[in-house]
């Protein structure tokens, strides 16, 4: 992530330089993470935006006296840290140049300059200095209590917990309240210099946390952080930390929060880890998009400002842009998938000839699971039996189902009838009728108990006329508008479809109808279904920007490498496609030379693998000529080992697209990756049917 993504312009006027009259009297910002919406309010009613059964978990850390003024060079000394015996410590000194170790300054013996202000020194007794307001405070507050919190015992930080400077013990008495203490150290005072976040140093600070605390803290149903030091901590302990010691955990974007259900902060400065944290939880976009309501409507900033309650359950979360190319984190019941993401295919509850744990070993985090075939055989009703299509398919990472749709109109042929109640259509396993409609489509997915759920879609052929497409758009917007009030699994997500084809104006309306019913995710369909390529890619370069920001974006049927360099550079996060594995099975494989044709002469003696560095199964092992042989004798492990290597190749790719983001060089590793593949294109992505 670079440095500038951390920026924004501040009305100087908007930095708090008093805290309010009365502590909870400070205005509340509540973002809801699931749905967007923002509500503005007073700290005193936060009990109001609680959960019933939500912990609130405090910093009881105590900010000392820690600056102490010095003449003769006239500066200051701030204690930082108690580092041992004997009155050392380590703090700040400035100014650091015109200072020499083994010198006194007031009570304070410089003893060795550390780097970078730091020095070790001796204190003569107890810290007596001045409360250590930041910098960016021009006034001392009248009343040095107001930078320590009412709950504060530990005595140890060099700055307040901020977040919780807006507790009265009035309201506190009105939360479930437990503690923990980290110390606050340099950091605080330390900017953000680096040009990549990533290569940013945090120092560590010391925390500790009572046994019966952390049990009750870890048994909760939810836990409010109270600012994001408490979050340092219980994240540090959700990995295994100590109860008691140092902490060096550097959240940012792309963090897995395993503890914190909210988060109460305040408003943090730009080019701050504290801001680093605020993203990590709320998305990046979102985050700056609360940070400019928050200056549009005039809260006070920093230390003594207002507050931001960030809670609901976030499904998705952006991480990085580079353009209109994102990279984000796509949560659901079954795990994390960072984005963007191509799907694996298992269609009848199988990717094709690949055990699920060799999936997991290439890379996959996400496979997809089709309602229509599964429907048929075995049966929704027997997997749920069974424990559900994970068990059953024994994948435990997260699957995304599609709702039948798309099979049932590819297979026109067998369509009776389409109307407002669904549609009805001949098996094409046993030629017997059946129906799906909003209702039926929700409960054959509640039963499979996937993670995320699609909803019911018309889907027009690409040559289809344009009555035909509006009428596809209506029904996919009534159809959306029933299956979004249907029962769904627990913890289940669900994606509503926008159709309208390649028309402007109707996958407009569509899109608008859609997103309106306020699903978890949206996708683009009715495309990659035969309409002209370039055509494809420029609807998908005006149509996802239509779709919101926060949630995740998914391109329905594309696989072929350039098809997926070229979506993702327009801002969609998740795509699926069977051509890895179709290839495979035809004796194709998926190269950085283009694709290479197994049954081809040319490889008859040639001992290279696959591709040159490939650490899949089949380059690891085995040579060009070897699975050619396999493949022309109709051996099944020649099919196996290419789409092993096939699903790898395009995992790979979208895995170093999500890089190319994080550093901001996503235009040069696409044009560096089309150079590489002279790959004829695609006719068309391909689909399951």
């Amino acid at each position: 992530m670079k440095l500038s993504e951390l920026d924004y312009v501040l009305p100087p006027d908007l930095i708090a330089q008093r805290p309010a009259e009365r502590r909870d009297d400070s205005r509340l910002l509540v973002y809801d993470r699931d749905s967007g919406t923002v509500r503005h309010r007073r700290f005193s009613e936060l009990p109001e935006e609680l959960e019933p059964d939500e912990l609130v978990v405090v910093n009881d850390t105590r900010v000392i006296p820690a600056r102490i003024r010095i003449e003769r060079p006239r500066g200051e000394v701030l204690l930082l840290e108690r580092v041992g015996r004997d009155g050392l410590w380590e703090g700040l000194a400035r100014p650091t140049r015109r200072l020499r170790a083994g010198r006194c300054y007031g009570p304070v013996e410089l003893v060795e300059h550390l780097g970078g202000g730091r020095w070790l020194l001796r204190l003569d007794g107890e810290p007596a200095g001045e409360m250590p307001v930041p910098p960016y405070i021009t006034e001392e507050p009248a009343d040095p209590e107001r930078y320590q919190t009412v709950y504060a015992e530990a005595e140890g930080s060099a700055a307040a917990p901020t977040a919780g400077l807006h507790f009265t013990p009035e309201l506190l008495s009105q939360l479930e309240v437990e503690r923990v203490t980290l110390h606050v150290g340099l950091d605080t005072f330390r900017p953000v210099v680096a040009e990549e976040l990533e290569r940013h140093e945090l120092h560590s600070e010391r925390y500790e946390v009572e046994a019966a605390a952390w049990e009750r803290i870890r048994a909760a149903p939810r836990v409010l952080a109270v600012g994001t030091t408490t979050v340092r901590v219980l994240e540090s302990l959700a990995r295994g930390a100590p109860l008691s010691g140092r902490t060096d955990l550097f959240i940012r974007p792309g963090f897995e929060f395993r503890r914190v259900d909210s988060l109460l902060t305040n408003f943090h400065l730009p080019r701050s880890t504290l801001l680093a944290l605020v993203m990590a939880f709320c998305g990046v976009e979102e985050t700056r998009r609360l940070y400019r309501l928050a200056i549009d409507e005039r809260y006070r900033f920093y230390s003594f400002g207002d507050a931001m309650l960030a809670g609901g359950e976030m499904t998705f979360r952006v991480t990085a842009t580079d353009g209109a190319a994102r990279a984000g984190v796509l949560t659901t019941s079954h795990g994390d998938v960072p984005t963007p993401a191509f799907m694996p295919v298992g269609t009848k509850a199988t990717v094709k000839a690949v055990d699920p744990d060799e999936l997991g070993a290439l890379g996959a985090a996400i496979v997809l699971g089709n309602s229509y075939h599964l429907h048929f055989r075995p049966g929704p009703d027997l997997i749920a039996e069974l424990g559900g299509l994970h068990r059953f398919m024994a994948w435990d990472g997260p699957i995304l189902t599609d709702s039948g749709g798309f099979q049932v109109f590819s297979l026109r042929h067998t369509i009776l009838a389409v109307g407002d109640e669904g549609v009805t259509f001949r098996s094409v396993y046993d030629g017997e009728s059946a129906s799906f409609t909003p209702e039926s489509v929700a409960q054959i997915q509640a039963r499979l108990a996937s993670d995320v759920a699609m909803c019911l879609d018309a889907v027009p052929p690409a040559d289809a006329p344009r009555p035909a497409l509006a009428e596809a758009v209506r029904l996919t917007t009534l159809w959306a508008a029933r299956q979004r009030s249907a029962a769904r699994a627990p913890g289940q997500l669900l994606f509503g479809i926008a159709q309208g084809g390649t028309d402007i104006e109707l996958r407009t309306r569509s899109l608008e109808e859609i997103t309106a019913l306020d699903f978890d995710g949206y996708a683009l369909g009715g495309l990659a279904i035969g309409e002209e390529r370039d055509l494809m890619f420029d609807t998908v370069g005006w149509a996802a920007p239509l779709l919101p920001d926060d949630r995740a974006r998914y391109f329905m049927g594309i696989g072929d490498p350039e098809g997926v360099l070229e979506v993702i550079e327009r801002g969609i996060d998740m795509f699926d496609c069977v051509l890895p594995t179709r290839l495979g099975r035809t004796g194709s494989a998926l190269t950085w030379d283009g694709r290479l044709n197994l049954k081809n002469a040319r490889y008859l003696r040639d001992p290279a693998p696959l591709q040159e560095g490939c650490s899949c199964p089949a380059c690891a092992r085995f040579s060009r000529a070897y699975i050619r042989h396999l493949v022309n004798q109709q051996e099944l492990l020649g099919h196996r080992l290419l789409s092993l290597h096939n699903l790898r190749f395009l995992l790979e790719l979208t895995a170093g697209a999500r890089a190319a983001i994080e550093r901001g060089g996503f235009a040069a590793y696409k044009q560096e990756a089309l150079a590489r593949l002279r790959t004829p294109r695609e006719d068309e992505a391909l689909r399951a049917t």
